[in-house]
């Protein structure tokens, strides 16, 4: 199974077509996904993204530390 286990797909500025990052994803094999939250505004934000996107979860972190 291929994960890809770091990603911000939920960053809109960065990806404004992620439903095509996801099917090109598929497409090449990756099976899940998981959206990385960096601060608390975007915790929501990738929680969100992760509950409406099959095979997609989320977790938070704190960047840079």
């Amino acid at each position: 199974m291929f994960v890809d286990a770091h990603c911000h797909l939920h960053d809109a500025s960065a990806f404004p077509d992620p439903a095509e990052e996801l099917r090109l994803a598929r497409e090449a094999g990756v099976e899940r996904i998981v959206v990385v939250g960096t601060r608390p505004e975007d915790w929501t934000v990738a929680r969100v993204f992760a509950e409406t996107h099959e095979d997609v979860d989320w977790i938070g972190g704190w960047h840079p530390n």
